[in-house]
């Protein structure tokens, strides 16, 4: 019997590298005012028509702060000043997909990134890119059911950056904006899933990778039933999870073998875990997935 699936071949082992169902850049709107921008690539995924199957796409936005450019430099034309906190938008997700060769097409709205008073103090560190998450816009999840996906984001902050009367606050930014993308199953043994992803290690964008033998400590989002592990390299980085459960004082320990994303359960009073690199070399790229499905 085959194992074959959109996400996995054959023989049971990943179709795609985490890198290409996940993605995270810097999305800059057109120098013109007036103009749409450019249509950014973020994922392409392309699996037999015999695989089909649905998939969920989710779509976030970040602020950051600019501070400085790698090796130096004037900031470009579209960049506020040094120190001021930024948001680019309105963002625009494109989405294709499609099954033997007919495909269709969306486009609709990121919501942008929500700040409270007093945050814009805990700016990220270094170049936006690279930049640990601060703070997020609510986000978006759809879920589609084909065996290609094309998927690109647009900003379209200098379409018409209106102001208010008399000056003051826009009503659309003519900034950059970091979004990240992520595809992951949609169907399970319930149905239709629901998926919550916080990214540890985004690739060559992200924070640095988690080094041999370091550990971090990752939230448990509400509603959580269980967790993946999805990571590379996959087959030399064994993981231990450690849940704190805030409710019977105790700790509980799983292992996450190589070559294996989980599922782990989480228990009701599960707070928050620790993640352990039991490899011998870093995990470059990590990030944890929540079943968050309502029962």
């Amino acid at each position: 019997m085959s194992n074959e699936t959109f996400f996995r071949n054959p023989d049971g082992t990943p179709r795609f590298k985490a890198t290409e169902l996940g993605n995270t850049q810097l999305v800059v709107g057109n120098t013109t005012v007036g103009l749409r921008g450019g249509a950014i690539k973020f994922i392409n995924l392309q699996a037999p028509d015999s695989v089909a199957q649905p998939v969920t796409i989710t779509f976030r936005a970040e602020y950051f702060t600019i501070q400085n450019l790698p090796g130096g430099g004037a900031l470009p034309p579209l960049f506020p000043p040094v120190g001021t906190p930024v948001f680019g938008s309105p963002l625009v997700a494109l989405v294709k997909w499609g099954t033997g060769g007919a495909y269709q097409q969306i486009e609709f709205d990121i919501p942008g990134p929500k700040t409270q008073p007093g945050q814009f103090s805990l700016p990220p560190v270094g170049f936006p890119e690279q930049a640990p998450v601060a703070d997020v816009g609510a986000g978006t999840s759809i879920t589609l059911a084909g065996a290609a996906f094309e998927i690109q984001v647009r900003n379209d902050g200098n379409l018409a950056p209106l102001v208010a009367p008399g000056g003051g606050d826009h009503i659309g930014e003519p900034f950059p904006a970091k979004v990240m993308v992520q595809v992951g199953p949609a169907v399970g043994s319930e149905g239709l899933a629901t998926r919550r992803v916080i990214w540890v290690c985004a690739g060559k964008v992200g924070p640095n990778p988690l080094a041999a033998g370091a550990n971090v400590s990752i939230p448990i989002p509400p509603f959580a039933k269980r967790v993946w592990v999805m990571r590379q390299p996959i087959d030399t980085t064994p993981v231990d999870l450690a849940f704190r459960d805030t409710i019977n004082g105790n700790n509980r320990f799983r292992p996450v073998p190589v070559n294996s994303e989980g599922p782990v359960e989480i228990h009701p009073g599960d707070a928050s875990l620790g993640l352990f690199n039991r490899g011998a070399v870093a995990i470059d790229f990590l990030q944890m997935v929540f079943d968050v499905t309502p029962n």
